[in-house]
């Protein structure tokens, strides 16, 4: 079990999955590719069959808050039109949002397998924070630094085009997001690596990076004798 911990992946309680499951977490500015990118690499690993096939991925929980805010604004303002731009954003909606990204990450951690898809966390939760209130929040970043987060995948805005959904309202500002998460990943000292290129090329990558990751085993400490 210690020395091949995939090889017993379905042996093992969902608490120690939870525990063991390494976190891959794709972050970047809007409209990069994160949640297209999150589903094809947890169906290329699922492919892998055996442990792999209960491969998921946890979908960005902050895009269904802005909608239901939206949806609220207007609503209680009825006969005007309410854009993204005119919702007032707060830190405790951002604490909303974490908790309830780490939870559906926690719940898909205990049922998966040794390898969790994460569109978005609570550290990228924390930088949103910074986007649309104007500064850092220690409540949001607080519970970003408790969760077992492993690695890292910023989309990088460059390769990708803009596309608008009706909710988006960042294009503007994707060259400051990109940077910004990346001296927030590198001030905090976290495993991260590029996603560039084309769509294919960033899957190759990604795979690629989760396999050097897996190559380096779990670390276990030595048996109590």
């Amino acid at each position: 079990m210690r020395e091949d911990p995939v090889a017993h992946w379905h042996a093992l309680a969902p608490c120690v999955r939870e525990h063991l499951a390494w976190r891959v977490v794709l972050v970047g500015a809007e409209s990069t590719g994160k949640t297209t990118l999150a589903a094809e690499l947890a169906a290329k690993l699922a492919a892998r069959g055996g442990a792999w096939s209960d491969c998921t991925w946890v979908p960005e929980i902050g895009r269904d808050y802005t909608v239901e805010k939206l949806e609220a604004a207007r609503e209680g303002a009825a006969g005007t039109t309410t854009a993204m731009e005119d919702l007032v954003w707060t830190s405790s909606d951002f604490v909303a949002i974490a908790r309830a990204q780490g939870e559906h990450e926690r719940r898909h951690a205990r049922a998966g397998a040794p390898v969790l898809i994460c569109d978005t966390d609570a550290f990228a939760t924390a930088v949103w924070h910074e986007r649309y209130v104007g500064q850092r929040s220690a409540a949001t970043e607080a519970l970003g630094d408790a969760a077992p987060y492993h690695l890292y995948l910023l989309t990088h805005d460059a390769d990708v085009p803009f596309v608008q959904d009706g909710v988006r309202d960042g294009e503007a500002i994707r060259r400051w997001m990109t940077e910004r998460f990346a001296t927030r990943l590198t001030e905090d000292g976290r495993r991260w690596r590029w996603l560039r290129g084309n769509r294919t090329e960033r899957i190759e990558r990604a795979h690629a990076t989760i396999d050097e990751l897996l190559s380096g085993g779990w670390g276990f400490a030595p048996p109590l004798g």
